[in-house]
């Protein structure tokens, strides 16, 4: 799954926010005027320790090259070669690939003598995950000091022993809580042989049959069990 970070709503420090060329995605574009130090700097998150794919939209009109400094957090990672794309109005991707580890971190591009090209976005895709390594635990984490509380298979109103799917599950957290479905690692509505997974899957029962997999969802490391099972789970022979 991916995340696309709009380069107007990003710090701009030199770039222009602009709207003069067709093609831009949003409600505009970053424009870098100076040849050196304008830069444009996206604040991310990502859910996981892993590999991800930066892939930043952008048009150049000019016959030259234009090189950017690309900083994670502010560690140098490369110089970024963005070669013209013939047209201001059309619009090309430079991917770049990075490691980054599970939270929020700054992605900044700067100007180092050449200025830059028109910047539209930039989108964090998940190559590679690395896997939650949690040990085994006899019980079921606690919060706070007190036993973690899941829906259990049986809740669906009306259907006694009804299977608890995570469908269901989402949407009761939603009702109860107000909370979301929110992951950059699974999409909802994957499908797997053609079916799809969350009708398929008994959250709160994967969870109490796995306590790894409970403990890493309580510490942060991930934010759902089928995430995990997307993931691991299934290669590992894990029953949903």
């Amino acid at each position: 799954m991916s995340f696309t970070y709009e380069a107007e709503l990003a710090t701009l420090s030199g770039p222009e926010v602009a709207t003069n060329h067709e093609g831009y995605l949003g409600s505009g574009f970053a424009d870098y005027l100076n040849p050196t130090g304008d830069y444009a700097e996206f604040a991310i998150e990502v859910d996981a320790n892993g590999q991800y794919e930066l892939s930043f939209r952008y048009a150049l009109g000019a016959d030259a090259n234009r090189l950017l400094s690309l900083t994670v957090d502010g560690e140098d990672i490369t110089t970024l070669d963005f070669s013209s794309t013939g047209n201001w109005t059309n619009w090309n991707d430079l991917l770049e690939q990075v490691q980054l580890t599970a939270g929020n971190h700054t992605v900044r591009l700067t100007a180092i003598g050449t200025s830059g090209p028109n910047l539209d976005s930039l989108t964090v895709d998940a190559l590679r995950i690395e896997p939650i390594v949690v040990p085994p635990d006899d019980t079921v984490p606690e919060a706070d000091g007190e036993p973690i509380v899941l829906p259990s298979r049986d809740v669906v109103t009306g259907a006694s022993n009804a299977f608890f799917n995570f469908e269901h599950w989402v949407s009761y957290t939603a009702i109860k809580t107000g909370v979301v479905y929110q992951s950059s690692l699974v999409d909802f509505n994957i499908q797997v042989g053609g079916l799809r997974v969350a009708p398929l899957f008994d959250e709160a029962a994967y969870l109490q049959a796995n306590p790894d997999v409970a403990a890493a969802v309580q510490q942060g490391s991930m934010r759902y069990g089928f995430e995990h099972f997307v993931l691991f789970g299934m290669d590992e022979g894990r029953a949903p």
